[in-house]
């Protein structure tokens, strides 16, 4: 998406010098809508929301093409990047009906391959890894997906991986030279601008990454793939939140018609190039790369 911005915009992400753009940023105060409120304090309807982040940011979304920001007093206008690379563009995304799983993903001679897991479960750290490795980064954190004919894709997201400080060590880089994108929260941003996919990528796996010790791969199909992929998407408390279902559920059987899913268990103590070598091998082994 292009984005138009009063605002300084974080360094991955390009803002257009002309006049289209899909969504604009402007610093106010954004209006309460009224709604009932989630658990962590969110209000939400089907075509707008005001989030609240810690420690003061408060941000407003319309329509999926405005986004109004207030910061509190006494704290830089920095806080809001890490919210907006991450629950706030998530949020643009649910109002525009595209589909967007909480997942890496990077391409490499194959298509693409999609790495979603719990928070914490190192999606972004194996991600890296794969980078490292020569595979193209296409998305972090939040992976974008969108349909053309039999064809699932991914839109490339910006090229940046979010990782906690443990998983910039865990890549062999030193923390203190890759910056700070979520003061308060210590998600750093590693710049990926050499290798990134800037067109959209086949989907040729979706890899559910589950780190409780085993090590069998299995094919997921049917209702259970669905319910997998509903688990794996972005945004699951705003989205059900915003009674805007239908069209969702519509999206997640489709992409499981056309895409293969495979649930790959490992242990919680590999590193991330074990990690990355047991799904690159279990994904070939169950259906084939």
């Amino acid at each position: 998406m292009r984005l138009a911005s009063t605002l300084p915009l974080p360094a991955a992400l390009s803002s257009p010098t002309g006049r289209s753009y899909d969504v604009a940023i402007r610093e106010g105060a954004p209006d309460s809508i009224g709604t009932t409120r989630t658990a962590l304090g969110h209000e939400v309807g089907p075509t707008r929301a005001v989030l609240r982040f810690p420690p003061e940011v408060i941000v407003g979304i319309d329509n999926g093409t405005e986004i109004t920001v207030q910061v509190g007093g006494g704290y830089p206008q920095s806080v809001f990047d890490g919210v907006l690379l991450g629950p706030v563009l998530g949020a643009v995304l649910l109002q525009r009906e595209v589909l967007a799983l909480h997942a890496s993903c990077v391409v490499g001679t194959s298509g693409a391959i999609v790495i979603a897991a719990d928070a914490g479960g190192g999606k972004s750290v194996t991600a890296g890894y794969l980078h490292q490795a020569g595979y193209r980064l296409v998305a972090d954190d939040i992976t974008a997906v969108s349909f053309a004919g039999d064809a699932a894709l991914v839109t490339p997201a910006y090229p940046l991986l979010k990782l906690w400080p443990e998983g910039v060590t865990a890549l062999g880089l030193d923390p203190l030279t890759v910056p700070v994108i979520e003061p308060g929260f210590g998600k750093q941003g590693l710049d990926v601008r050499a290798r990134f996919s800037h067109e959209p990528v086949r989907i040729e796996v979706i890899v559910i990454l589950v780190r409780n010790g085993g090590s069998a791969s299995t094919l997921v199909q049917g209702s259970e793939a669905i319910s997998a992929l509903l688990s794996a998407s972005y945004g699951r408390t705003v989205l059900e939140a915003s009674s805007s279902l239908a069209w969702h559920f519509a999206a997640l059987a489709e992409l499981a018609r056309h895409v293969r899913i495979v649930r790959v268990h490992c242990g919680s103590d590999l590193s991330p190039g074990e990690v990355a070598g047991h799904i690159i091998r279990e994904v070939s082994h169950v259906g084939g790369l």
